[in-house]
């Protein structure tokens, strides 16, 4: 037994070729995601870093503006037993 013969009309050729358009827009919208989210890090498996931009985090030395003479000086002052001694 043969196998049945589809018909082709020009409105099934239209919609085939939209259809193949259509197809070919999502796997370049999918293919954009892919690679917006690996450049944000945001498809970075549990306990791997994210592969984006690492931000420094801020010492508190630089943030206080606190430099090293002031800081010697402060622990000098301060009146402290060594760790040594019982009370």
């Amino acid at each position: 037994m043969a196998a049945p013969k589809i018909l082709s009309t020009p409105k099934l050729e239209r919609l085939k070729a939209k259809r193949e358009e259509l197809t070919a827009a999502i796997q370049d919208l999918d293919t954009e995601i892919k690679e917006a989210e690996r450049s944000t890090g945001m498809r970075a498996s549990k306990g791997q870093g994210g592969g984006g931009v690492i931000l420094r985090r801020p010492n508190a030395r630089r943030m206080n503006e606190v430099t090293v003479k002031d800081a010697i000086v402060d622990l000098l002052r301060e009146k402290k037993k060594p760790m040594h001694y019982k009370e």
